[in-house]
């Protein structure tokens, strides 16, 4: 414990010290970059991602990663086929065995389990042996200073993690139940499949259909529905009959129902609902937006609107549509979110898909940039990675350009930071 505790105050310590620098990844086909808000590199590598916002990186190249900071600086030499967050410690895998690190790099559990997934204050559930056998697999509880207890829980899907304290998990008669952040069953296996919980509940299915459970294993909302997913605002089941039920996120109230729908799907804060004739969008109080026919299809994108595509792939048939039903934008042949209320609009030939182009538009429809670039992506929320056949480009995301650095050099500080 008390090493556990020595590590939480260095990681503490580093991340009150790199939470201050503006840094991004820049990602494009020849390499990837830490960069500070003002264009500066601070590391060059073939691939990278962020771990801890604005705090740690996974540096390296594909399999091959090593855990920098935000200034650029790598912490120690390990390096890690997979580097993965979860709450305050860091996942790791060598070799194909999983291990964990604090924020600081330093081993909390060696790599050297075939599953591992981390319960909270310190503690962890790890499998051993062969997780792709047709055997169940014991929940083995490691608590903080690595130190094991065989639970006496198997389940036969691996380990998919927690969320609300609760880890669903299989046995080989395919039932679906759950655990604590101890390994002990809290809700016996009776289900034939068991969702993650969020807001207290999770969505179980059992013969009768798709229902809602809290995190004592009581039913919420019996299952009866042949379909059911949760959104932004809320959860959505549709019956066999065609009543579509919207539930508050914690299943205790049904905010709408609507009658007559043969298809749903949650989009967003967005619901859609389809008969025969009609899709319709609603918002989250139940209101109908937009109609369109039945075969258009819907895409989330920022700040509530949604990306609207009404004809055949290939042509120009995708477009932006604001929260209250309005046509935000002219039509694309493809529309990519990126953030800060900005899109990349793509122009391709569907036979040569390799001479795809760019440009930048914003929420509103205003075309920014025209589509001539290679690929338009986010580096933060602020900033925005343009390239070009002989350029990389850092630029605001109004897309004035910060920095930019020929290709022929990012390739070679990549290989040098590779060798």
């Amino acid at each position: 414990m008390i090493r556990r505790c020595v590590a939480a105050l260095a990681a503490m310590t580093l991340l009150i010290g790199t939470r201050a620098m503006a840094v991004c990844v820049v990602q494009t086909d020849h390499m990837a970059a830490l960069v500070s808000d003002d264009g500066a590199r601070l590391a060059v590598a073939e691939a990278a991602f962020e771990l801890i916002d604005g705090a740690l990186y996974a540096v390296g190249r594909a399999g091959d990663y090593a855990l920098c900071d935000a200034r650029g600086e790598f912490l120690g030499d390990a390096r890690y086929e997979m580097l993965e967050a979860a709450g305050d410690v860091l996942l790791c895998r060598r070799d194909g065995r999983y291990g964990a690190l604090d924020l600081t790099g330093e081993v909390l559990i060696p790599p050297e389990w075939a599953a591992l997934t981390y319960a909270g204050e310190g503690a962890f559930l790890a499998l051993e042996g062969d997780i792709y056998d047709d055997q169940p697999d014991e929940l083995i509880f490691l608590d903080s200073d690595g130190a094991r207890q065989n639970t006496g829980s198997l389940t036969q899907i691996g380990l998919r993690g927690f969320h609300d304290g609760r880890m669903a998990f299989m046995l080989s008669d395919g039932h679906y139940g759950y655990v604590d952040n101890l390994g002990r069953q809290v809700i016996p296996p009776q289900w034939r499949w068991a969702g993650d919980f969020a807001d207290g509940v999770a969505v179980v299915s059992d013969a009768e259909g798709m229902g809602l459970i809290d995190a004592g294993g009581r039913i919420v909302v019996p299952p009866q529905y042949v379909w059911m997913q949760r959104g932004e605002s809320g959860i959505a089941g549709l019956s066999e009959t065609g009543t579509l039920d919207v539930w508050s996120p914690d299943g205790a109230r049904l905010i709408f129902a609507l009658e007559g729908v043969t298809e749903a799907s949650v989009c967003g804060d967005d619901l859609i609902a389809k008969d025969a004739q009609t899709a319709r969008v609603y918002d989250a109080s139940g209101a109908c937006v937009f109609e369109a026919s039945p075969e258009v299809l819907f895409f989330p994108g920022l700040d509530g609107q949604l990306i609207v595509m009404d004809g055949p792939w290939g042509g120009a048939c995708q477009y932006l549509l604001n929260p209250d039903g309005s046509a935000a934008s002219g039509r694309y042949q493809r529309i990519l979110p990126l953030c800060a209320g900005r899109y990349a609009a793509m122009t391709f030939d569907a036979d040569n898909f390799d001479a795809a182009r760019y440009g930048l538009l914003s929420a509103d429809g205003t075309e920014l940039l025209p589509a001539e670039y290679r690929r338009i992506s986010r580096a933060r929320e602020n900033r925005l990675a343009l390239a070009t056949e002989d350029a990389v480009i850092f630029a605001d995301t109004d897309g004035n350009a910060l920095c930019r650095w020929p290709v022929s050099e990012t390739a070679a500080s990549s290989s040098e930071a590779d060798a």
